[in-house]
Formats: structure tokens, sequence, C-alpha cells
């Protein structure tokens, strides 16, 4: 019986880091530009899906905002103009820069400068100093249910720093990223 005990507390234990050391193992495959890797650790279509709407509700939010000063039909017409502009520019960069190859290469750009500046460059993106060490970083984390799991990470441990979630679920025999919950007001950039 004890043993039977033993063996449950340790699948449990087991169960509980599983989706701690897939986070990890993300971040390292990011940080070495490992495309393999990366296409086995993201739901790509679900990711960019995930993004784009949380995008478009910026961009909806921030068109409501530069239309607000108009009253009637001229501020609601600007506002509808300018988020479907907005969501048809931020779809295209999402299917462009949201991908394992984008994702792979960029780090290895990344790295390449860094080794030839001496090690001495500064990652400036919130996200890129996150994804180097996303347990260094690690603000909360907990299970939704037994196949999804969340998590917010944040560039320092003051109340105000700005905060990233992840969204994991368990997707065949691994959990996979399947959402990024970016910073408010964040909007990617193809430099």
């Amino acid at each position: 019986m004890k043993r039977m005990i033993v063996i449950i507390a340790v699948l449990a234990l087991g169960y509980l880091a599983w989706p701690f050391l897939s986070m990890y193992q993300l971040g390292k495959a990011v940080d070495a530009g490992d495309q393999a890797k990366l296409e086995r650790k993201v739901d790509w279509p679900q990711l960019r899906t995930h993004l784009k709407t949380d995008l478009a509700e910026t961009a909806t939010q921030a068109a409501a905002s530069f239309a607000g000063n108009d009253d009637g039909i001229k501020g609601l017409l600007k506002s509808v103009i300018g988020s479907a502009v907005a969501e048809t520019a931020l779809d295209g960069l999402v299917d462009t820069l949201v991908t394992a190859e984008y994702v792979a290469e960029a780090s290895k750009q990344f790295n390449a400068e860094d080794e030839a500046a001496g090690g001495t460059v500064e990652r400036d993106e919130l996200a890129e100093k996150i994804i180097a060490d996303p347990l260094k970083h690690l603000s909360w984390a907990f299970f939704t249910s037994p196949t999804e799991f969340n998590v917010t990470l944040r560039e320092g441990r003051a109340a105000d720093d700005q905060k990233v979630g992840l969204d994991f679920a368990l997707q065949g025999l691994g959990w996979k990223l399947v959402r990024v919950i970016p910073p408010a007001g964040y909007a990617p950039s193809a430099g």
C-alpha cells in the first residue's frame, strides 16, 4: 500500500512539474533558435489565432479612442475604418512573424550579433528578456483544467512591471504553447 502511495505521489509531482519543464524547454529552444523544437513545443496556428484576436481588440480600442473626439456618424466611421485597417495590417504581420522559422532566425541573428559584440548586446524587448530565462521571470502559474496551464511572467519584481501571459495545452504527449497574452498596449514590430 505504501508503495502504491509513493508511486502515485511521484506521478502527481511529475505531472505538476511537466508544464514547467515544457516552458523551460521552449525558452531554451527560442534562445538557441531551434526551429524543430519550436515546431514541437508550439501550436502555431492556435497561437496566431489568439494573438490576432488579442491585437485586434487592442487596435479596436485604439481606433475608438482616436475617433472619440468626433461625434456621431463621423466618429463611428473613423472607428470602424481605423479598426479594419489595423486588423488587416496586424493579421499580415502576425502571419509573417509568428512562425517557428521566423522566431528561430531572429534568435540566431540576435545570438550572432551578441557573439560579435562580445556578449554585450542587451535584450531590449520584454519578450526576449523573458524567453531567455522564463523560470526566472515566473510570477504566477496554475492549472485551469487537467489539460490547460496558465503562466504569468514579468520582467522584474515591481508591481508595475509589464506582464506577459502564456497558455499551454496538453496536446498528444506534450504541453504546447497555444497563446501569448501580450502586455497592455503592445504591438509587434518587424524590426
